[in-house]
């Protein structure tokens, strides 16, 4: 009930969105449209802001297979840019408006989990251990990475197809992350 009622007040946003800007919408706009009270609303979110994150990550999730992996990473970032672009008016109005800060917020946790799960993957694979300051700097060097591709890719319109951004992204970064998983292990001081 919950998700229906979320995606309900989402979906309310979307719809207002066609017509108002988002600096404009309000709690009261989102709750009469779908016919709840505030109270509903703050029961579920916190804020615009807090809604609004929720619907980005929920809209970039669905795009991810099920196995997202070091083997599967390419065609998912090309799933996720294809969703961006499927929904390019809701992307580039949120965009335009929030500051860019708030952007990186959004986006660095939905990018960490999944640069988290392959930095696992990987070590595991080349039996490397990290410490985990390494782990978190190798992850956000991968994570600003896609997401600086990412705000480049849509604050210049979206112009180049997804498939072909990834491919060429894929194509750069082809090999790093072993070399710096294995560069950033933990050495035995003996």
């Amino acid at each position: 009930m919950a998700q229906l009622t979320k995606a309900a007040m989402i979906n309310a946003f979307i719809r207002i969105l066609k017509d108002k800007p988002f600096d404009k919408i309000t709690i009261n706009d989102i709750t009469a449209e779908c016919g709840i009270s505030r109270m509903t609303f703050y029961y579920h979110f916190e804020d615009i802001y807090d809604m609004v994150d929720y619907a980005i990550k929920e809209k970039l999730e669905r795009a991810i297979s099920g196995d997202f992996s070091y083997e599967t990473w390419q065609q998912d970032c090309t799933a996720v840019l294809e969703a961006i672009l499927k929904e390019k008016s809701f992307f580039a109005k949120i965009f335009s408006v929030i500051d860019l800060r708030r952007i990186e917020l959004y986006l660095s946790d939905f990018a960490r989990k999944y640069v988290f799960e392959i930095i696992d993957e990987q070590s595991r694979r080349y039996g490397i251990v990290l410490n985990k300051d390494s782990r978190e700097m190798v992850c956000g060097l991968y994570s600003y990475s896609v997401i600086g591709v990412l705000l480049n890719w849509i604050s210049t319109g979206m112009k180049e197809e997804p498939a072909v951004l990834s491919a060429r992204f894929a194509g750069i970064t082809k090999g790093t992350l072993r070399v710096i998983l294995a560069n950033s292990a933990e050495k035995n001081n003996a």
